[in-house]
């Protein structure tokens, strides 16, 4: 992780404040937070990952392809299942209609 200061490498853990690890530039001696946080991800990649599940890929694969954690891929695909609840029909099926192989 780079220093937001000077640029460098050369970090260390400094703490915890609010929730969010702290860290100290041995170079500099400035301390910082990481502004954004690890696992947070813009609508485009829960989608991305909806689809990438939808096509058949695993929760490790779609974490690696996505570069994030397979549980963050889960806890979204996850989520929207939840949101899907609420528009689910619950009238039986009368007609089906399958395709042969």
């Amino acid at each position: 992780m780079n220093c937001p200061k000077c640029g460098k490498v050369a970090s260390c853990k400094d703490g915890v404040v609010n929730g969010r690890q702290r860290y100290l530039c041995r170079d500099c001696k400035y301390r910082y937070t990481v502004q954004t946080r690890s696992g947070t991800a813009d609508a485009a990649q829960k989608r991305m990952a909806l689809e990438l599940y939808l096509e058949g890929l695993g929760f490790r694969s779609i974490g690696r392809v996505l570069k994030y954690s397979h549980v963050a891929a889960f806890n979204w695909i996850k989520e929207f299942g939840k949101s899907l609840e609420d528009i689910k029909n619950t009238a039986p099926v009368e007609v089906m209609e399958l395709d042969d192989p």
